[in-house]
């Protein structure tokens, strides 16, 4: 699930763990992803992703395991933007 480290998607996270599903949180910062387990028990798994530069690297990811449901709840916000040749 991206935008798993905080508001929606975080929220959903803690839910979907909650009724016992496998849930890994795919976060920018890894750090924000661990902070955000600490309230979670259950099946989960903390990997980095910056959706900017790998996102079609996720979509074969995805096609080639065993993945059932995938929730995108990532956002930029605006206050925040970065700049850079991706943005």
């Amino acid at each position: 699930m991206t935008g798993a480290a905080s508001g929606v998607g975080r929220g959903t996270a803690t839910a979907f763990v909650a009724a016992g599903a496998r849930t890994v949180l795919a976060v920018r910062e890894v750090a924000a992803g661990e902070r955000a387990t600490v309230a979670m028990s259950g099946a989960i798994e903390v990997r980095e992703l910056d959706l900017a530069n790998e996102l079609a690297r996720l979509g074969r990811r995805i096609a080639a395991s065993a993945v059932r449901r995938i929730l995108n709840a990532a956002g930029i916000d605006p206050a925040s933007r970065r700049t850079g040749p991706t943005w």
